[in-house]
């Protein structure tokens, strides 16, 4: 029997899955993203799937779980054990895993960290297994709002305030797993790709909005797709393709999409016909993997490395007739899909974005030509970021009008976004 624990705790897949994700929850408490950690340290491929499974799940639920360490262990939790705990609770809270295997790996893991805290660990997850369902979120206490509902009490409360009918879906929404939806590249190959997949026996829905999607029943990585998949899809929210649509490039026009990076929004133009198109991103190694991801792009477009606030460094004068302008934010419409981002901002970053963003519409404003249109675009929800640049802006310009809006909630097919269509001199 010491023999067998010892080996678990050494090398097991699962003990080392806890262990990883719990590395990445840990560098989230320092102020790190995930995806920079994962990044950094990428598990091997027999694992990852899981191991993200385990960190986002807790990243998810850190609200959560940070209340229950609080009501089960008041008198404090060391900082190199509270994450390893928070992965297991909620694994334990998901319910996929054999939830003793959970905790006799989360034991042997902690035993390696200290010996002393196996035991610890072993009460504390065995007295939540003891009554799971008095300590699911929706029984927490009413002022545990952070617990309740799984995000920062402030998040909670600018969501309440925006949209007071359906806040409480939105939660939810940023709760759940996010879609897997493939677009494909071209519509004459729609058939084709849905024919690979059913081959495969991999279970999808067609997409109604937009028509050229595919979103998965479950995610599977792209690499374990079949060859025809992965050659004419790329993987893409239905909620972010709207973008492309919307701006809808034209034969002949020039494009500018600034704040390109990662490089979706702009393949997208491209597979929809754009033959003149710059893409403009500030920072070198988020377009360098841009280029990495799509290759592509480098051929069939300009790409350069410049600030969209400082037009003067690298435009050459020649007026857009279309402007892409997906600009940083929050990301509070893809919390889901990047749980980790609700846990890192605070409530006055969004202020600060606010302003950010007005920056980049007046900078980028300029370079348009008269007649010409401007998609401005965000992954999120909240409205300093949205409706209330657009008011600002159209206050600010005589030459701008509005031509649409598009406000997109989370829901189980894709992600939130808000779009607004601008067009300069109509």
């Amino acid at each position: 029997m010491k023999q067998s624990s010892r080996g678990a705790g050494e090398g097991s897949p699962l003990g080392e899955a806890l262990a990883r994700a719990a590395r990445v929850v840990a560098a989230v408490q320092r102020g790190e993203s995930a995806d920079a950690v994962w990044s950094r340290e990428p598990p091997p491929p027999p694992m990852a799937g899981r191991v993200r499974d385990l960190a986002w799940q807790a990243l998810r639920d850190y609200g959560w779980g940070d209340w229950l360490l609080r009501v089960f262990a008041p008198a404090g939790v060391s900082d190199r054990l509270r994450p390893l705990l928070l992965v297991a609770l909620s694994a334990l809270r998901g319910g996929r895993l054999p939830p003793f295997a959970v905790v006799a790996e989360a034991v042997e893991v902690a035993k390696r960290m200290q010996p002393a805290w196996g035991g610890f660990v072993n009460a504390l997850l065995r007295r939540y297994l003891r009554a799971p369902e008095q300590w699911q979120p929706e029984r927490c206490p009413r002022e545990e709002e952070a617990a309740r509902w799984r995000h920062p009490a402030w998040w909670i409360a600018q969501i309440r305030a925006d949209y007071p009918i359906n806040w409480m879906v939105i939660m939810a929404a940023g709760n759940s797993h996010p879609p897997m939806t493939l677009r494909v590249r071209r519509s004459s190959v729609r058939a084709e790709v849905a024919a690979a997949l059913r081959r495969a026996g991999i279970s999808f829905t067609p997409s109604p909005y937009p028509l050229s999607s595919f979103r998965l029943q479950k995610p599977h990585p792209f690499s374990s797709l079949p060859e025809a998949v992965q050659r004419h899809t790329v993987i893409q929210d239905g909620g972010a393709q709207q973008a492309a649509l919307l701006l809808s490039p034209r034969p002949g026009e020039r494009l500018l999409d600034a704040c390109a990076a990662p490089g979706g929004k702009a393949l997208h133009l491209l597979d929809l016909g754009a033959s003149d198109l710059t893409l403009i991103d500030s920072d070198a190694k988020r377009t360098a993997a841009m280029v990495a991801r799509f290759p592509e792009l480098a051929v069939r477009a300009r790409v350069v490395v410049g600030d969209a606030r400082e037009p003067e460094r690298w435009w050459d004068g020649v007026p857009y007739d279309a402007i892409l302008l997906d600009v940083p934010c929050s990301g509070s419409g893809v919390v889901r899909r990047h749980p980790d981002g609700k846990w890192l901002r605070r409530a006055g970053d969004i202020s600060e974005l606010a302003a950010n963003q007005r920056a980049l519409l007046s900078a980028v404003w300029p370079l348009l030509r008269a007649g010409g249109r401007l998609l401005y675009a965000t992954c999120s929800l909240f409205r300093a970021e949205n409706d209330d640049n657009i008011v600002w802006f159209l206050s600010q310009q005589r030459d701008a009008r509005l031509m649409g809006r598009t406000l997109l909630l989370p829901n189980h097919e894709r992600d939130g976004f808000f779009y607004a269509l601008l067009g300069k001199g109509w």
